[in-house]
């Protein structure tokens, strides 16, 4: 890609982003209530009426372009497995580019999947072989070796128990299939490039995330739950220790501020 080109797609996600908190603005949340646990289904139904507005603010407006690779790294398949599917912004843009394939989405959240499912009403026939189901990564409602590949987007830091979740996903993936990751972390480096990413993280991206959601701790967390996950090197580590074989890892983002997209593959071995 050119220079200028990635300049101009620069240019066009900040201003998205500027856009879409000049009309947050203009149409504040009700303050959220109540105590829920970080990560839970209950604490994403704070967030789900503004959760793709504030992913659309706090990515600059790259979440589109990172949901693409990820359906890239997925597809050709015959069925997905979306696991923390939101509002099903990942699981539609597998259907979306593959009509033929089978797509099931999973969340703990009901008012995330309740939004996903106006989505895929909204669709028609193109959402046709799209479902949308409530169970959490740990215990998968499905038989073993169901999927062609799985996919998870920005949903592994969540998961209460991460081996088990992990472990779930190869579980219910077919021998040869794809595990495909796009998650986020703080960068670890020293540079320039890392400390500016590490200040947008810690501080910048919580404080708009929750003016514009109306709940200061859900995005607080989201910051703390980045500096809790394993660096980008341990993390290709914990797939291989599980019996992947790793494919292809990388960060999306040449400003540091992407997530990093990792796609393995399953052995006959894996999760054993």
């Amino acid at each position: 890609m050119s220079k200028s080109r990635m300049a101009m797609q620069a240019l066009l996600a900040f201003g998205t982003a500027v856009l879409a908190i000049l009309i947050a603005l203009r149409n504040p949340p009700s303050p959220a209530t109540g105590h829920t646990s970080p990560g839970s289904g209950s604490f994403f139904d704070t967030v789900a009426s503004r959760y793709d507005l504030i992913n659309r603010i706090i990515s600059l407006g790259m979440d589109t372009e990172w949901r693409r690779s990820a359906v890239d790294a997925a597809l050709p398949a015959a069925s997905v497995l979306d696991v923390s599917t939101g509002t099903g912004s990942l699981a539609l843009a597998v259907a979306q580019r593959s009509p033929r394939t089978r797509v099931v989405g999973i969340d703990p959240s009901r008012e995330m999947l309740a939004l996903g499912l106006v989505k895929v009403a909204a669709g028609g026939k193109q959402f046709e072989k799209v479902h949308l189901q409530e169970a959490v990564a740990e215990n998968l409602p499905f038989e073993d070796e169901s999927f062609d590949a799985v996919v998870v987007a920005f949903g592994v830091r969540n998961f209460q128990r991460r081996d088990k979740g992990i472990g779930e996903m190869i579980r219910v993936l077919k021998v040869g299939g794809r595990l495909v990751v796009l998650e986020l972390s703080t960068p670890a480096g020293k540079g320039v490039k890392d400390t500016v990413a590490r200040l947008f993280i810690n501080k910048a991206m919580p404080k708009i995330a929750s003016l514009v959601s109306g709940n200061p701790a859900a995005y607080q967390y989201l910051s703390e739950s980045m500096a809790k996950f394993p660096t980008s090197e341990r993390f290709v580590e914990i797939l291989r220790n599980s019996g992947l074989t790793m494919k292809a890892h990388r960060r999306l983002s040449p400003f540091g501020l992407g997530p990093d997209l990792y796609t393995a593959v399953k052995s006959s071995q894996s999760g054993r």
